[in-house]
């Protein structure tokens, strides 16, 4: 229990560092972004030591030696569909721990330059560990929900310095033909 709680406050202070109360403007602009990765009509850029691959079921993933990116699209079709919708069908469909109930008042947002990002994250415990999970999402227009999944591969929590490149790379999100 003491050990949850700790880590709890650890989370909180990371997330406040990065992005104060992730209600204000997400400043991106001391990540330096070298590498692109397109698939499927959607382009990214990311930092070195950032490697994309499609693991056997077909999903585009963005990795570090720390951290894992998992990249799931939605297209709206329902009426009050939005992103924090698919934030918490995502959450509802691939926690471990069932017993983990959805909190929206854990559900917070901020502005990044190109757009407005939703974030979740809460203690996984999937039977052998426990770590931090957080899953965002943005709207990318034109009826399209992008979620990421972001799990740290290496300890137990996502360090701040990731949370900083993977929200960079969020920003540089962007539809493209599929030629390019």
């Amino acid at each position: 229990m003491k050990r949850g709680f700790a880590w709890l406050i650890v989370l909180i202070s990371a997330m406040l560092a990065v992005v104060p109360a992730l209600a204000q403007d997400i400043d991106v602009s001391g990540v330096e972004l070298t590498g692109t990765y397109s698939w499927s009509g959607v382009a990214l850029d990311f930092p070195d030591g950032w490697e994309a691959y499609t693991d056997d079921d077909g999903f585009t993933h963005l990795g570090t030696d720390e951290t894992d990116l998992l990249f799931i699209f939605y297209s709206i079709e329902e009426e009050g569909e939005n992103t924090t919708t698919f934030i918490q069908r995502v959450f509802d469909r691939t926690r471990f721990d069932d017993t983990l109930e959805w909190d929206e008042d854990s559900l917070l947002s901020g502005m990044l330059p190109n757009y407005e990002l939703f974030a979740y994250s809460y203690t996984e415990n999937n039977g052998t560990s426990t770590y931090q999970r957080a899953i965002l999402g943005q709207d990318l227009g034109d009826g399209i929900i992008m979620i990421t999944s972001v799990i740290p591969t290496e300890a137990d929590d996502i360090s701040a310095g990731a949370f900083e490149e993977i929200f960079a790379i969020l920003n540089s999100v962007r539809m493209v033909d599929e030629e390019e």
